[in-house]
């Protein structure tokens, strides 16, 4: 051996005897004192992907499907009618009977998004334009929640 290739060795005996001569044995006690990150905790903190409502028929979905009575949801609403061939139009309607309203119109397939209006209980329809016929509708999820004061005639009576 040359001079060269001894001192590589010397430098790599050292290195390891150097990492040996440790004060504490080595084991689990070593590294029980690092912390960890709570697994549990890691998974909490990701965002969590809103879960979807669908209607009976798997026509119409709603994103998310669930909704408080204390604030307004913001819902996507995605419907797709295109694989019968006689829907050439669709409406959307928020509520249900003669209360409900259009809030989208277009083709058979098509997205709308609301504002944060949506509360539990607010029911979308998916209907057929040309015979007025109802495709599909879903129910948006969560607690039950009371009328709203201008609603009940009770409270109206007794705000006069």
């Amino acid at each position: 051996m040359n001079i060269k290739h001894l001192s590589v060795l010397s430098v790599l005996a050292l290195t390891v005897a150097a990492g040996c001569s440790q004060n504490s044995a080595p084991g689990p006690s070593t590294t029980a004192a690092q912390p960890e990150v709570p697994v549990v905790a890691a998974i909490a903190e990701a965002p969590v992907a809103a879960a979807s409502v669908k209607g009976t028929n798997n026509l119409l979905t709603a994103t998310p499907g669930e909704a408080s009575c204390d604030s307004g949801a913001e819902v996507k609403l995605a419907w797709n009618a295109s694989a019968n061939p006689a829907i050439a139009q669709t409406e959307l309607l928020v509520g249900e009977g003669k209360s409900s309203k259009i809030f989208a119109a277009g083709g058979p397939a098509g997205e709308a998004d609301t504002g944060p209006w949506v509360y539990s209980g607010t029911v979308f329809v998916l209907r057929n334009k040309s015979d007025q016929a109802e495709l599909d509708r879903v129910v948006i999820a969560g607690p039950t929640c009371p009328p709203p004061a201008a609603a009940d005639p009770a409270a109206a009576s007794n705000a006069q």
